[in-house]
């Protein structure tokens, strides 16, 4: 399953563009899922769990060229997405961001990744409420 957060850019991402999947978030509750900021250039390539990039610069013959290449994602345990504010707990603080994101593509509260945040998004939360998290615990 590879899916896209962020804008790609580059023949490299052409393939995460097309085979763009909606994760099943429950079914990684081992794992981790990176959030990235609008506009990131960055991609989430879940099937080999790397973040991937292309960037491209033009060099003329026998120059060299050194370029800082910056960025930076959230990490969000898989099995708590819902915790927008990374406090440990899903609860009506996140509620209320996702609440704030309403009808947008905001990537933090895209739980599902679908490129909306919506109802399912929402129901993902409340599936997540907790007071506090136990790892393992259903």
């Amino acid at each position: 399953m590879v899916h896209r957060r962020g804008n790609c850019s580059g023949a490299e991402h052409e393939r995460l563009r097309e085979e763009r999947e909606v994760p099943d978030v429950n079914a990684s509750r081992q794992g981790f899922v990176p959030i990235f900021e609008q506009g990131s250039d960055l991609c989430w390539d879940a099937e080999k769990q790397r973040i991937v990039s292309d960037y491209t610069f033009a060099v003329p013959g026998n120059e060299t060229v050194t370029e800082a290449i910056n960025w930076a994602c959230t990490i969000r345990r898989a099995d708590q997405i819902a915790d927008i504010n990374a406090d440990g707990v899903v609860n009506a603080q996140d509620q209320g961001l996702l609440l704030a994101d309403f009808g947008s593509d905001q990537n933090r509260s895209d739980l599902n990744f679908d490129g909306v945040v919506d109802g399912k998004d929402l129901g993902i939360l409340f599936g997540q409420w907790s007071d506090t998290y136990e790892p393992g615990a259903d």
